[in-house]
């Protein structure tokens, strides 16, 4: 079954925008009354799912969070979106394929063409809190920024405070702990760039 919502009538305070939600299957949208969803074009829950399967695509956004959908975007079934208290997560036209994670605490911006592989892991966060003896904070989220016409690879995880350049492409089951610059193929735990000037499609 496909549905096509305009203002579904629980997140009529919480959508505004021109686009639509398209949800296919078992695609699950659970907003607090804070949270805010701004369709400048569709967002796609459960992309591709199978006949007769119950797999689960899942958005939930806590308080006071902001999800921007710049252009058409696609998260396959299965994958699963998460914005922390405060966080704002900005998307371009692509998608993030079957078993993919989103999980956005701050700031997450992603580009136009960006192709997010299967199991994949994107976070700005480590998701608890680190002190050190007198009480300091020691690893605060850090913003992740995803350029345009970026391929991640099945199994990479993408970790806060990374700049992804343009038309980069990350191996699959690299581990990105710092930026990586425009055009450059990228491979590893931690990644490291093996080949610069690099064009895909």
């Amino acid at each position: 079954m496909t549905i096509h919502i305009k203002c579904h009538i629980a997140y009529e305070k919480n959508i505004s925008g021109s686009g639509n939600i398209v949800k296919y299957g078992r695609a699950i949208i659970d907003a607090t009354d804070t949270s805010e969803i701004m369709l400048e074009d569709d967002l796609i829950l459960g992309e591709n799912i199978r006949k007769n399967s119950s797999a689960e695509t899942y958005l939930k956004l806590h308080e006071n969070s902001r999800l921007i959908v710049r252009h058409k975007y696609k998260a396959f079934f299965g994958s699963s979106i998460e914005l922390i208290r405060n966080a704002v997560l900005t998307l371009g036209q692509g998608y993030i394929n079957t078993g993919g994670a989103i999980a956005c605490a701050k700031s997450i911006s992603i580009g136009n063409g960006v192709f997010i592989g299967r199991n994949t892991y994107i976070t700005d966060s480590d998701h608890h809190v680190i002190y050190d003896t007198n009480r300091n904070v020691l690893n605060e989220p850090m913003p992740v920024c995803i350029k345009d016409h970026v391929l991640i690879g099945y199994g990479a995880v993408v970790l806060k405070g990374v700049t992804i350049g343009d038309g980069s492409v990350i191996g699959a089951s690299s581990i990105v702990t710092s930026d990586i610059p425009p055009k450059c193929l990228a491979v590893g735990n931690p990644a490291r760039v093996i080949r610069e000037g690099i064009e895909w499609r």
